[in-house]
């Protein structure tokens, strides 16, 4: 921690951890006047990566992935770092749910250059942990896969695909958790700006050479992570050329069961059919969900296996159901714990007028916001994070507009954008409310949104509306 390292491409130099500049090239050592690299971890595709601390946070560990646009105009940058967002958005949203992903801190551009701000994991990767002890038994390699399928499931139910998935980007703690990092979605957005296919050979999916994308891609990603660590075989490159002792590129077709024969490394018919049917060349015959892979390895640990997708069951909640103007919250509760979220919705507009004496008039108005005590819109708040296990509420929808442009401000494409992660907005056009999808698996942020027009029609949450809100539950949380 007693370097500075400049993030220059063209220069890397090691300065001392005093420094503002770079003594070398001149360049600005703090990042936002506030992350300092402290080590270069190394480049891959169109990334490199530093291991660095955040001086506003006490030094605490982090890592930078910084992404260099090649030939970019600033109208371009800019439309690739919203882009950026818009991704950074939906793995904040994924990683409050799922602890095996490294939360993402903070996404900046400077000097021409977007960064991404990773929380720091501490371990191993598997690549690193291949190289110290060879090859991996087949009950480790299960265990991975057990502990990984359902990571894969949470992401894929969110439409998000890795898209990078290898040895390097599994890191493993002295516990044996393991941890998904490196998502190459970034990398793809990069390859629609330089117009390249970001992808490692070694691992990619034949679909992927043609830039198509699947989660049965991940998959396949993952089978060869598993064949790999079990053989102990990794691509070489040697004058050029890329050899791989258990791949035939000409006849595209895996040998590592003819290797393990020949190596006499013992592998399961259970487990060996899994990995056969992975690492299928056309995507029709492979596996197509994380959960068709869990079904198919024998026994697997019960706390491991991927979530359910049904709804809610009531649970006792683990808030008090406090207000400030004698509100009875029992019926909103009874809605959401048992997943009854278009009357839930409903039943929080009828409170939210109730509170602020609008109901002879039947709609609210901006002023009205402002003046909710934050003892109640807490409670709401709180009701609807507890039940739909932090998808819906007025903080999520908060969170998800300051993470698009990091304002509360009204901006048209920011609110456009908005509109389409928290699925109010649907091919351009805003939906009515009777248009929306109550369920479980609405977007995170998607509920709640009720609003009544003067003409007593049902509509989604104004934008207006929706500063407001943004603006009081920040206030309300911070007091």
């Amino acid at each position: 921690m007693k370097i500075s390292q400049c993030f220059n491409p063209s220069c890397l130099g090691k300065n001392p951890p005093d420094n503002q500049v770079c003594k070398m090239c001149g360049a600005k050592l703090l990042l936002s006047d506030r992350y300092r690299a402290v080590s270069y971890i190394g480049e891959g595709g169109l990334s490199r990566t530093f291991l660095a601390v955040d001086s506003q946070a006490k030094n605490t560990p982090c890592v930078i992935k910084q992404y260099i646009p090649s030939n970019q105009t600033q109208a371009n940058l800019q439309q690739l770092t919203k882009q950026f967002k818009l991704e950074v958005v939906r793995l904040l949203e994924l990683g409050k749910k799922q602890a095996q992903i490294p939360k993402v801190l903070n996404l900046l551009v400077q000097d021409g250059k977007i960064y991404l701000i990773l929380q720091y994991i501490q371990g191993k990767d598997l690549r690193k942990q291949l190289n110290e002890k060879g090859k991996f038994s087949e009950q480790e390699v299960k265990h991975i896969l057990a502990k990984l399928l359902p990571v894969l499931h949470s992401i894929h139910q969110q439409g998000i695909i890795h898209q990078d998935i290898k040895p390097e980007s599994i890191i493993m703690g002295q516990d044996g958790s393991l941890v998904l990092t490196d998502f190459g979605v970034f990398k793809h957005l990069m390859s629609a700006a330089t117009g390249t296919i970001p992808i490692n050979p070694g691992y990619a999916a034949p679909e992927q050479m043609r830039g198509m994308f699947d989660p049965a891609t991940d998959l396949y990603s993952l089978g060869v992570t598993a064949v790999r660590l079990l053989t102990g075989c990794l691509p070489k490159e040697e004058n050029g050329k890329i050899s791989d002792p258990i791949f035939d590129p000409i006849h595209m077709s895996w040998t590592w069961e003819e290797w393990c024969q020949e190596k006499e490394i013992i592998v399961s018919d259970g487990l060996s059919s899994v990995l056969q049917k992975l690492l299928r060349e056309h995507i029709k015959h492979r596996f197509h969900s994380a959960a068709e892979v869990f079904k198919a390895l024998k026994n697997p640990p019960t706390e491991t296996q991927p979530p359910p997708t049904t709804k809610i069951s009531p649970r006792k909640p683990q808030i008090e159901l406090k207000s400030a103007v004698g509100i009875d919250y029992t019926k909103l509760r009874d809605h959401l714990a048992v997943g009854r979220w278009k009357e839930a919705d409903e039943e929080t507009y009828e409170i939210i007028i109730k509170i602020c004496h609008r109901e002879q008039e039947g709609e609210l108005k901006t002023e009205d916001i402002e003046q909710l005590p934050c003892i109640d819109l807490l409670t709401i708040d709180r009701l609807w994070i507890e039940y739909s296990q932090g998808s819906f509420g007025f903080s999520v929808q908060a969170n998800i507009y300051q993470s698009v442009e990091n304002t509360t401000e009204y901006d048209t494409e920011i609110w456009r954008s908005f509109g389409d992660r928290v699925g109010w907005r649907v091919n351009g056009d805003w939906l009515y409310w009777s248009d929306l999808k109550f369920g479980s698996t609405s977007p995170p942020g998607h509920l709640p949104c009720c609003l009544v027009s003067s003409l007593g029609q049902k509509l989604v949450l104004s934008r207006r509306i929706v500063s407001v809100i943004i603006q009081k539950i920040n206030q309300c949380y911070q007091t």
